[in-house]
């Protein structure tokens, strides 16, 4: 006969299921009796009772805590024997130590997390130390016990699995490149940047959509990428990234082709507007070099703008959702104002770059009106400043 398991999430959620079934002590994870459970769960050899008074009664004003302790003791091992789960005393207290004592096997997803992947540490064989790490990062599903990081013991686990996940990834991705099962590890990295899409695991996603050939794949992912992170927190994309942009430039990733075909093949997608060519960070520069060359050939003029959203003192606006919405409508603005023929790119959190060509530096001034004038709000251009520069 099968034995019985409680089964416990922490990861992302706070969940219980008993025999397959999902269970419910109190509706809110975060009253008293959640999380002394959670508390317990994470605890199986016992934890002294002034660390569970801590842990549950942390920067609260309670005038009797060892009361409410033995409270919320009671209540716990109330709703455990209300949901059918077989235990005798449920919470046991030896020599102040208190411990979860049921009578069912209890599996939860953080205690075998960690178990997993520190088993990985203590193996030589390569095969098992994939294992072992796949295992445990397949059970990761986001922070630990997210709506309670105000919780310092809380917040401190979910620091340490955050980290033993990073590290565990990034030893699966190094065992996959090496034995060249880039599919894994494709697989592994997207979860990864999907969990944390600001810590770069992009590039290990890219990395072996290269080593499997999917060019495509690999350029649509570094400007979703860029896009994400100037227009979230006015930073580069990886260097590696980069690098590996470079080196799909020199291969040859089409098959022989006829020249109609290639020209098909480069035309952009039809547009419902004659928009400008709006682009990525590094696409502008490489139109601003391959213009500043054609330009010592012609007497053609070119112009570089520079748009910074700012506090409507001149100051440049950081960070807030103030700027959020500033910077989402000089987007706009731009969208509408610009013509077909001109390139612009969100340059920073705050910041958008625009080359207009074949214009007087009067005529810029008109565009920038024309921008202004376009804005959601056009009282609102006082938010914004310019500058303006020959190519």
């Amino acid at each position: 006969m099968a034995k019985n398991l409680l089964e416990i999430r922490l990861f992302s959620v706070f969940e219980m299921k008993y025999n397959g079934k999902v269970v419910v002590l109190e509706q809110n994870g975060r009253t008293r009796i959640n999380q002394m459970l959670q508390y317990l769960v994470c605890n199986p050899e016992g934890v002294e009772r002034e660390k569970l008074l801590h842990a549950l009664f942390e920067n609260e004003n309670i005038t009797d805590p060892s009361g409410s302790l033995r409270v919320t003791t009671h209540r716990l091992r109330k709703a455990l024997k209300e949901l059918g789960i077989p235990g005798d005393e449920y919470v046991t207290i030896k020599n102040h130590i208190y411990s979860l004592a049921l009578n069912c096997e209890v599996r939860c997803d953080a205690n075998v997390f960690e178990a997993a992947v520190v088993a990985a540490d203590f193996t030589d064989d390569m095969e098992n130390k994939a294992e072992l790490l796949g295992y445990g990062c397949g059970l990761y599903q986001g922070d630990f016990l997210p709506d309670a990081r105000d919780k310092s013991w809380a917040n401190s686990l979910m620091m340490k699995y955050r980290k033993l996940y990073s590290q565990s990834v990034y030893s699966l991705c190094e065992l996959y490149q090496e034995q060249s099962d880039y599919g894994r590890m494709q697989a592994i990295a997207e979860k990864a940047s999907r969990l944390y899409p600001y810590e770069g695991w992009q590039q290990y996603v890219m990395e072996a959509m290269v080593a499997q050939n999917k060019m495509r794949e690999a350029t649509s992912l570094f400007e979703v990428t860029e896009r994400l992170l100037v227009k979230e927190m006015g930073a580069a994309v990886p260097q590696r990234m980069v690098e590996l942009m470079n080196q799909m430039a020199t291969r040859v990733i089409n098959q022989t082709a006829a020249l109609e075909e290639v020209k098909e093949r480069l035309q952009e997608k039809p547009l419902e507007q004659p928009f400008a060519y709006e682009c990525t960070y590094l696409k502008f520069v490489e139109f601003y070099r391959i213009l500043k060359r054609g330009l010592e050939r012609t007497n053609q003029r070119a112009w570089l703008v520079l748009c910074t959203v700012t506090d409507g003192k001149g100051y440049a606006l950081e960070s807030g959702s103030r700027m959020d919405t500033l910077r989402s409508n000089l987007g706009d603005a731009l969208r509408k104002s610009l013509r077909k023929g001109d390139f612009f790119t969100q340059y920073s959190k705050n910041q958008y770059l625009i080359l207009l060509i074949e214009l007087s530096q009067e005529d810029c001034w008109r565009v920038m009106d024309r921008v202004m004038a376009n804005l959601e709000n056009p009282g609102n251009r006082k938010y914004y400043t310019y500058q303006v520069s020959e190519v």
